[in-house]
């Protein structure tokens, strides 16, 4: 049973996110940057906004009203609510979360924003994931998500959306490579790129968990910010499909010319390489022209940035040069990445800044053709 109230030994706070005002335990609101404490009694972490904000922005983009959704870890219900009221009138919003206190705030919370088509579960993740079928999964647990992505490509429909949340970044972006290993089944590596490698490896744990049962996920977005990584997926059925999208599966390794090799498998002699990770694009151009074009949302200035930067980087290719780590190797000082990529442009070359690191240069350039234009700029 949920209860019908919240215990009134939590206090807690009103705040106002989107269209929406929930109520959040006192004692989450001390931070707004960095991972949310564990230990408060419903999970609501302030520093997800951002990733709040995207994820309505791409419900309202790809979600029709025919859609259910359920928001599988909900903790106070926030990113649910703001489902149910700045989505696309979806038909219902499913709010599942095993913490009895979290399940009572989140029916508090849906009263709260006047929200009729919304649900309350109170069931163990794994178990409902099995047990019904969804047009948008999102999973957004405290650290890995690799327990729940076997129950969520098997509970998307077709064609529906995956949205998957990783906070566990010290493994996939290789300070603790034995955890990545052990939950992703891929090699991380620290350094430059470490960032985009998290989240080709977490999008290419999604892809290889769902062509286990034949379906072929690809990304539609994808960022990393501050703490996490997360990735959203569109889902479509068939084994040929499936097959299809393995393709572009493979490894990157660093080359002895310092530069960033990929392919299907690296060079018997490369001692420092990461994967299986995903190599195809992390972003749809289709699907992030129809966010900026959406005028039913005022989008933070973070938020409109960050769509900036996914467009730039959408068909460009996997991985990055540091433009720091670059000019340090060659004895240069780093130029204005505007002129790095108009000199890229003026020869060519497909060029663009990378959303994961702020000095970090994607371009098809060869490496000696980027050293040439360090060193004349």
């Amino acid at each position: 049973m949920i209860p019908v109230e919240v215990p009134e030994d939590i206090e807690l706070a009103i705040v106002r996110e989107g269209r929406v005002q929930v109520e959040v335990p006192v004692a989450s609101t001390s931070s707004s940057k960095g991972p949310a404490r564990a230990d408060t009694p419903v999970f609501y972490n302030p520093a997800m906004e951002l990733a709040r904000d995207v994820s309505v922005s791409l419900v309202r983009a790809t979600g029709s009203s025919s859609w259910r959704v359920l928001d599988g870890l909900a903790g106070t219900g926030i990113r649910g609510v703001r489902y149910a009221v700045e989505g696309p009138s979806l038909r219902e919003v499913v709010l599942n979360d095993i913490n009895p206190v979290a399940a009572a705030l989140c029916r508090k919370n849906l009263d709260r924003n006047d929200v009729a088509s919304g649900q309350v579960t109170r069931r163990r993740l794994e178990s409902l994931l099995l047990e019904d079928r969804f047009d948008m999964v999102d999973v957004d647990p405290f650290g890995s998500p690799s327990v729940f992505l076997p129950g969520a490509v098997r509970a998307v429909r077709r064609e529906g959306i995956i949205a998957v949340t990783a906070t566990d970044t010290p493994a996939l972006c290789g300070s603790k490579p034995r955890p990545c290993i052990r939950r992703y089944g891929a090699r991380p590596w620290r350094g430059d790129a470490m960032h985009e490698v998290a989240l080709r490896i977490l999008a290419g744990a999604v892809v290889r968990e769902a062509a286990r049962v034949d379906k072929a996920a690809v990304p539609v977005l994808s960022m990393s910010e501050d703490h996490f990584v997360r990735v959203f997926l569109r889902v479509s059925e068939g084994a040929r499909k499936a097959d299809a999208v393995l393709t572009s599966m493979g490894y990157a390794w660093a080359t002895d010319e310092g530069g960033i090799g990929t392919g299907p498998a690296p060079p018997p002699r490369a001692d420092r390489w990461a994967g299986p990770l995903w190599l195809g694009h992390l972003h749809d151009p289709e699907t992030l022209g129809i966010m900026a074009a959406d005028e039913g949302l005022e989008p933070s200035r973070r938020h409109a940035r960050m769509l900036d930067l996914w467009r730039e980087e959408a068909e460009l290719p996997p991985l990055l040069i540091d433009g720091n780590r670059l000019a340090s190797r060659i004895g240069t000082s780093t130029p204005r990445m505007a002129d790095i990529l108009e000199a890229l442009r003026s020869r060519g070359y497909a060029a663009g800044r990378a959303h994961t690191n702020p000095v970090g240069i994607k371009t098809d350039a060869p490496l000696e053709e980027l050293e040439s234009i360090f060193r004349d700029l």
